[in-house]
């Protein structure tokens, strides 16, 4: 099985680095050269590039803009920055928030690919964009759908996937959320392998927060000894737990894999403090 999987992790690469597709990934400037090129961090990962500064505008550091390759970031074709996403008049703020990725297979039912928490503070209309790469491990239609605070976008994109191919799926979608905090969701279901995932909102005076929500020792079933605690199922009604650094006293080292069963939660915030997950 795992000669198996390694063929196709190769034919996987092979593919991603003879790809024309542009890929979009949100960065950060680190430094300005005096050649017209610049240093940037992928925020998602702290990885660090130097590359054409393509924008038709001076950067600053700090600002945040899009880092353009062909195919994998890995492979290190044709990258530059196309978009620097704070320049604009009336100096309000600009940011640029970024989603997590879950990428892997999708199957028939409808599973969350990526997830961005915001906090807006003008409740003027966002942009969001949503750039992935897809393998075809089977043929049929892959649909993208979208959703604030758990209500469905009227916008949905359905792509043909082939067996054995790459296809491309990117799309921006105006949003216009209010003023708060805000849980903007992408969903996907059919048929495809998602091989890598990138998306972010772009708007005015808009910023990251971070959820979570205090639980407590009634909130688990556990077990103690006179060293550790050890959680065997969270029993609470949060969907953004956070995990207590320790239980009656003792602290919480271990997460069992029975940890979230028959939770709904949607993600979990883990302390320092744990060292072992099963």
């Amino acid at each position: 099985m795992n000669d198996l999987l390694n063929v196709i992790d190769k034919r996987i690469n092979k593919q991603l680095k003879e790809t024309s597709a542009l890929t979009s990934i949100p960065c950060r400037v680190l430094e300005v050269f005096t050649n017209g090129t610049v240093r940037v961090l992928v925020i998602q990962n702290n990885t660090e590039y130097v590359v054409p500064n393509y924008t038709g505008s001076d950067l600053l550091i700090g600002e945040e803009v899009q880092l353009f390759c062909q195919g994998s970031i890995l492979s290190g074709r044709f990258m530059y920055i196309g978009a620097a996403v704070n320049k604009q008049s009336g100096g309000s703020s600009f940011g640029c928030v970024s989603g997590n990725s879950m990428t892997g297979e999708i199957l028939t039912n409808e599973r969350i690919i990526s997830r961005i928490n915001i906090r807006c503070k003008s409740g003027l209309p966002c942009l969001l964009f949503f750039n992935a790469t897809v393998f075809g491990s089977s043929s049929g239609n892959l649909t993208i759908n979208s959703y604030i605070d758990d209500i469905a976008n009227d916008f949905t994109v359905t792509n043909t996937i082939h067996a054995d191919e790459y296809s491309v799926i990117s799309f921006s979608l105006p949003l216009v959320p209010s003023v708060g905090e805000h849980i903007v969701s992408i969903s996907a279901v059919g048929v495809g392998n998602i091989v890598s995932l990138n998306s972010c909102i772009i708007g005015s005076q808009i910023e990251e927060y971070d959820i979570r929500e205090t639980t407590g020792e009634n909130d688990y079933i556990y077990t103690s000894d006179e060293n550790q605690s050890s959680i065997i199922y969270y029993i609470g009604q949060s969907k953004y737990p956070e995990i207590p650094a320790a239980l009656q006293g003792r602290p919480v080292k271990k997460l069992l894999a029975t940890s979230f069963n028959y939770s709904d939660i949607i993600s979990a915030y883990i302390p320092e403090g744990v060292e072992e997950i099963e």
